[in-house]
């Protein structure tokens, strides 16, 4: 643990607000930090369903992670703007189906990477046409995505 990056590790702890919750994910690698000691990976897959309930913050917190490639947090407390996500330039995977989440598709179809996106069953809208219309005319990769 001593080779992660202080700052990444503070604000990562911090935004996640439960040191059980914290050290369990990187246990268990639902928390991934690459060899830049960035967090590119954070899930829930390895937490019950009480510890689910027990996950909750502010999407926006996830901008300060710039490296970040996966994001699967489904079935949890988290709520927010998906607008803050806008500047994961590296986002490859999304998932916050079953969250409080919310705002337009709009502000993510330009995610470079972006291929993988559920959004089942939170309070995210918008156009999918304009999306994937967006996506081809300026060459990005197509995404899988559900709302």
């Amino acid at each position: 643990m001593t080779a992660l990056s202080d700052t990444q590790c503070i604000l990562l702890k911090a935004l996640i607000g439960d040191d059980e919750i914290y050290q369990h994910s990187i246990d268990t690698r639902n928390i991934v930090f690459d060899d830049n000691n960035n967090v590119i990976k954070i899930a829930n897959h390895c937490l019950m369903p009480n510890d689910d309930e027990r996950l909750c913050f502010d999407i926006e917190g996830l901008s300060q992670f710039p490296q970040l490639v996966s994001i699967s947090l489904g079935e949890t407390k988290i709520h927010g703007d998906i607008i803050h996500l806008r500047n994961l330039p590296h986002l490859v995977e999304l998932n916050l189906s079953h969250t409080s989440v919310r705002g337009d598709v709009a502000h993510i179809m330009g995610l470079p990477k972006l291929t993988h996106c559920m959004l089942q069953e939170t309070n995210v809208d918008g156009n999918l046409h304009t999306f994937h219309t967006y996506r081809h005319t300026h060459s990005l990769e197509k995404c899988v995505i559900e709302l």
